[in-house]
């Protein structure tokens, strides 16, 4: 459960003192996070799945379409603040 995953890297934390540990310490899973959204969109359309293959899939949030559509496809890029909010993005690296 998240509970054990939560303890566990509390444990971590306090043994190596890596923020990372501590950030999974707290994470907490919602139905707003993008991943799951991703995940049921990777299951249910084949033409998603054949994207990522071929790598010609983008993935953002609204200010990354912005930018898409404002530039005609040539930059993908979006605001951390945006990214980290996906529940997808390692702030860390």
């Amino acid at each position: 459960t998240i509970r054990i995953i939560h303890g566990v890297m509390k444990m971590v934390y306090f043994l190596t003192r890596q923020k990372r540990s501590l950030a999974a310490s707290v994470i907490v899973f919602s139905p707003q996070h993008v991943t799951f959204r991703l995940v049921w969109a990777l299951a249910h359309y084949k033409q998603v799945r054949q994207a990522i293959k071929e790598d010609t899939c983008c993935f953002g949030t609204i200010d990354t379409w912005l930018l898409f559509k404002l530039t005609k496809g040539s930059v993908h890029a979006t605001d951390y603040s945006n990214a980290s909010s996906t529940g997808i993005f390692d702030t860390y690296q």
